[in-house]
C-alpha cells in the first residue's frame, strides 16, 4: 500500500494551530508552577503548624504539672475522696459496664417472644 504524495504535508500543524498549542502549553506551565508554589506553601505552613502546635501541647503538659504540684496528691493526707454512686447500687454492688438504657437486637429472638 503506497502512500499518497500529499500526506507528508498533510501531517505538519498549520501555523494557527502551532501557535495555539505553544499559548496553552506557556498557560498551564504557568498554571502548574503556581499550583506547586501554593503547594509547598501549604506543606511550609502545615510544618510550621505542627511545631506551633507540639509547642503548645508541651507548655499544655507543663502548666498541668505545675498545677498538680501545686496541689498536691489526691488522697495524699487529706479524707478519702468518694465517687457518686448511682440510686440502684449501693457501695457492695459494681456499675455494669454496659449502657444501661441500650437495647441489642442482635441473634435471633428470645424464646418468650417468638411465641
Amino acid at each position: 500500500a503506497a502512500l499518497p504524495a500529499a500526506l507528508p504535508a498533510s501531517l505538519l500543524p498549520s501555523p494557527e494551530m502551532l501557535l495555539a498549542h505553544l499559548l496553552a502549553a506557556v498557560l498551564l506551565g504557568l498554571l502548574l508552577r503556581r499550583g506547586e508554589a501554593a503547594l509547598f506553601r501549604l506543606v511550609r505552613l502545615s510544618v510550621r503548624g505542627l511545631a506551633e502546635g507540639a509547642l503548645v501541647r508541651s507548655l499544655r503538659a507543663a502548666v498541668g504539672l505545675a498545677r498538680a504540684l501545686l496541689t498536691g496528691l489526691p488522697g495524699a493526707g487529706g479524707p478519702p475522696v468518694r465517687g457518686l454512686r448511682g440510686r440502684r447500687y449501693g457501695p457492695g454492688r459494681p456499675r455494669p459496664l454496659y449502657l444501661e438504657h441500650s437495647v441489642s437486637r442482635r441473634g435471633p429472638p428470645d424464646v418468650r417472644l417468638a411465641a
